[in-house]
């Protein structure tokens, strides 16, 4: 068995074979996959192909480089994607090996636990000032090994 864990396939690369591609995985072994959304559209685009696939579910959000031209009412669309049965979280937050420090992180924990999920894991630097809002737990990580584990 094995978990895709982060595969944009809404990505224009697969437009030639996608169908073929995704279709085939589960009798190559693959049970699982996430496709995170990077952007309002992309979010859009994982939950549609979630829809098709029953292997495949989704993240919506914005992953940090993904900003230029959002606007605080895409929010509002992230959160109705976000009440999606197949979406499994929240965000695409751009791990490239490291995890580095979180803007606005206690908003951005107010809107996890609004959303009702019940873990968030945050970068362990800069995050001792932030207590657990009920309900939820934080799982403070160094490093993308510690992400994983």
């Amino acid at each position: 068995m094995y978990f895709d864990t982060h595969a944009h396939y809404y990505d224009d690369a697969f437009d030639a074979d996608r169908d073929a591609l995704l279709s085939a995985l589960p009798e190559r072994g693959v049970d699982l996959v996430v496709c995170p959304g990077c952007d309002l559209e992309s979010s859009r685009q994982s939950r549609d192909l979630a829809e098709r696939y029953g292997y495949l579910y989704f993240a919506a959000g914005f992953h940090p480089e993904n900003l230029e031209g959002a606007a605080l009412t895409d929010l509002g669309q992230i959160r109705t994607l976000a009440g999606h049965p197949k979406v499994k979280a929240i965000g695409e937050v751009g791990l490239t090996g490291e995890l580095r420090s979180v803007s606005a992180l206690g908003q951005r924990l107010s809107e996890v636990r609004r959303l009702g999920f019940t873990q968030c894991l945050i970068p362990a630097r800069n995050s001792a000032r932030f207590q657990e809002p009920d309900g939820l737990q934080l799982i403070r990580v160094k490093n993308i090994r510690e992400a994983l584990a």
